[in-house]
């Protein structure tokens, strides 16, 4: 019981102690004294097992005592502080420890304190000097107070701590204080790099305003780490870097402003770390960053708003890991994109709001990105871009153009959105992606693009509305009519584009695309989701296409299916090995101009709903192989308006039909429906153009029977997926009306019938 009544006694006295100043002494039983500042105390707690006190940190350090240990803890009522005041070239100091190891000298108003004591001292600098600074060498932990301090240094930095031990710098609210180093800094043999210069870890703290300008180095540096914790700080200018540190550079809350001709927020070797506050940073200046680090970069939580006006500029640019888990992060960037001489050619640097060199990880933060600069990127990354949740808005307009490339090639660069060097992963949050320049993208990666997993269910939409270009031409002879062909490299648009797999699993993805929407160079697979691509010239281009599950629309002006090895310009009409299956799900493909299904190679039906449309001419068809096509299973349903490269298509396992037609058996906008003499439907359509040429499967089709098809007529209840303009399946409903026209009987197999 004892020792509950002392815990108790120990908790009032924190409380009652903490109301009153803003130091803790921590008395042991050997006697030896520790002091914390109240100001970078976050929280004291009592351990589970109640034998210790845990004082947190507001640089999220902790420190534990045990209690049994402890002869007492009190705070300072009775605190004595250096005070410095300045006044024009002169200074007035007030130093309560002359005679315990602090030791001040001055120079018209240039001060230098010497601290051997194992006390933590409080100097409060006041007052305003053109011509004056504050430089301090101490063995302990010291604080700095600004009390309406104007410090403009002629020779040096205006605060210029020469000691390794943790400093904090507490901006008194209601107060506004300003800092300015020189032109010309004094040579010397000491490091001395900034308006704010520090050996040692820099905390600052307190809720007034400090406002910092640089004429020669850096705004704010500090060989050890910087934490931010409270007060507005705004960097107008710096000849150098705004805020430099070569440990932790941590912002918890406050607010940060900088302007600078070096990068925004630099930190040389250690991490990043925003947990709260606001930032806005700026980089008009060329190769710059707003904000920078050598090694992991993380946001969980506060707002960031960053512009980037310099060609080649970053917003983020991280060496490491990039963690973006919280918090609301806006980037403007209109910088160009730069090149360097390489080899026979060039190098090509761009504009990016961020960049990082290992992996990308999106789990919660808002991200909105608008980049105008030719060549602009969203977000590009070396490694694996991973997004989990949160929201990202990006729009890049910035055109590309070609280049030299370092072999002596002419090559092409473009705007993109999100660009990987390895694999991009959405499987959560909401993206919104467009891309209007030419030649632009929405998402690229040299490996695969992964859409959505087994519990994650990501909202994803890209638009690409620029136009292709011409990267490089070449002209062949040839003994046929014109006697000669040019053949062209172009730059294209393409909305989701990648070297490795592409694959969507969950989650809604819609795509518009000015050309392909999605492009593979492996494959294609879509197990889940619903993936709607509204426009595109083709919709899904790959080796390998393969449909599991989910819900397909496409609607390309070309083919809105293209399975190629890519090996010949334009294809070729031989079997390439290319392959499309069709396993699961449901698909409807439509074709404007081109074939609705065009596979180099060959054709496999096993599962699943498939309806196909052709266009409106005579020269394109719903389904055009150069291999095999064979449909063993699933419901199938092609429209063509006619076409001389009919498809006849072969089965093993199940009865469908070929029609063709001399008048047009689907119409345009209207219902389609294949049922039984009895009326049980085998399916049900919506045909977005007039259609003669027709194929019908299905696995409720029996062998020698009887099928009617009828035209318009409404449909209730139910689902119906696809649209009037681009085709559509309807199931689960009741269809009525409608007109009969056409009765077609099945043979032993898929038979061919001429009307």
């Amino acid at each position: 019981m004892k020792k509950y009544h002392y815990i108790i006694l120990l908790s009032l006295l924190i409380i009652a102690g903490a109301i009153a100043k803003n130091k803790l002494f921590i008395t042991k039983l050997d006697g030896s004294v520790f002091l914390k500042y109240v100001s970078a105390i976050d929280s004291i707690k009592f351990s589970d097992s109640d034998n210790k006190i845990i004082i947190h940190n507001t640089n999220k350090t902790t420190q534990n005592y045990i209690i049994s240990n402890l002869n007492n803890l009190v705070f300072d009522k009775t605190e004595q502080i250096v005070t410095i005041s300045y006044s024009g070239t002169s200074v007035t100091i007030d130093n309560p420890y002359s005679t315990n190891g602090v030791t001040i000298s001055s120079s018209g108003a240039n001060v230098t304190v010497n601290s051997s004591t194992t006390e933590s001292i409080v100097y409060r600098l006041t007052g305003s000097t053109t011509n004056g600074g504050f430089k301090i060498y101490s063995d302990s932990e010291f604080e700095i107070q600004l009390q309406n301090a104007s410090i403009t240094n002629s020779s040096g930095a205006a605060l210029n701590i020469q000691s390794k031990k943790t400093a904090s710098v507490l901006v008194m609210a209601g107060t506004t204080n300003t800092l300015c180093d020189a032109l010309i800094y004094t040579s010397g043999t000491e490091d001395e790099k900034g308006t704010i210069f520090s050996e040692g870890m820099v905390n600052f703290v307190g809720y007034g305003t400090l406002n910092i300008s640089s004429l020669s180095k850096n705004a704010i540096c500090c060989d050890d780490s910087i934490a931010i914790s409270g007060p507005k700080i705004s960097i107008s200018s710096a000849a150098k870097d705004a805020l430099h540190a070569k440990g932790l550079l941590q912002i918890n809350n406050g607010t940060v402003q900088t302007s600078a001709t070096g990068d925004g927020l630099d930190c040389e070797q250690g991490s990043i770390e925003i947990n709260g506050g606001t930032i806005t940073a700026s980089s008009p200046v060329y190769d710059t960053k707003c904000i920078k680090c050598d090694s992991a970069f993380t946001i969980t939580g506060g707002s960031v708003n960053l512009t980037v006006s310099g060609d080649m500029g970053k917003g983020i640019k991280s060496g490491g890991i990039i963690s973006l888990n919280g918090g609301n992060i806006t980037i403007n960037t209109s910088g160009a994109a730069l090149s360097t001489v390489s080899g026979s050619g060039y190098d090509m640097s761009y504009c990016t709001a961020i960049k990082g060199d290992s992996l990308i990880n999106i789990n919660g933060a808002s991200v909105t990105i608008t980049a105008t600069g030719a060549g602009g990127k969203g977000i590009s990354a070396s490694r694996d871009i991973t997004i989990s949740a949160g929201s990202l808005n990006i729009s890049t307009t910035g055109n590309g153009t070609t280049y030299t490339n370092s072999s002596g090639v002419k090559d092409s660069y473009n705007a993109t959105c999100i660009t990987s060097d390895q694999n991009i992963s959405i499987v959560g949050g909401t993206i919104v992606a467009s891309s209007s320049g030419t030649g632009g993208k929405g998402l690229k990666a040299n490996r695969a693009i992964t859409i959505g997993s087994a519990t994650g269910a990501p909202d994803v939409t890209v638009t690409t509305t620029g136009a292709k270009f011409t990267v490089s031409s070449s002209t062949s002879s040839s003994s046929g009519p014109g006697g000669s062909s040019t053949t062209y490299d172009y730059c294209h648009p393409k909305t989701i584009v990648c070297d490795g797999a592409f694959s969507i699993n969950n989650g809604k993805l819609t795509i518009s695309s000015t050309d392909d929407a999605i492009h593979s160079e492996v494959s294609a697979t879509f197990n889940g989701g619903t993936t709607n691509i509204k426009s595109s010239v083709e919709g899904v281009e790959s080796l390998t296409i393969t449909f599991n599950g989910g819900v397909t629309t496409i609607i390309g002006s070309d083919d809105a299916l293209n399975a190629t090895a890519g090996a010949v310009a334009g294809g070729s009409e031989s079997d390439d090995g290319s392959y499309i299956y069709m396993k699961g799900g449901i698909l409807i493909a439509s074709a404007t101009s081109g074939d609705a299904i065009d596979s180099n190679g060959k054709f496999l039906m096993t599962g699943g709903v498939l309806a196909s449309f052709g266009p409106a001419n005579s020269t394109n068809e719903d389904i055009d192989v150069n291999g095999s096509v064979t449909i063993n299973g699933g419901v199938f349903m092609g429209a063509s308006y006619s076409s001389n490269m009919f498809e006849t298509i072969s089965s093993s396992s199940q009865y469908g039909v070929n029609i063709k037609s001399s008048s047009a058996i689907a119409s345009a906008g209207s219902y389609f429906r294949v049922q039984n003499s009895s009326g049980s439907e085998i399916g049900t359509f919506i045909t977005p153009r007039a259609g003669y040429y027709l194929h019908v499967a299905s696995p409720l089709m029996t062998k020698s029977t009887s099928y009617n098809i009828y035209t318009g007529g409404t449909y209730t209840g139910g689902t119906t997926y696809g649209s009037t303009s681009g085709g559509g399946y309807c199931t689960g409903g009741t269809y009525s009306g409608g007109t009969l026209k056409k009765t077609f009987s099945t043979g032993t197999s898929y038979i061919t019938t001429t009307n």
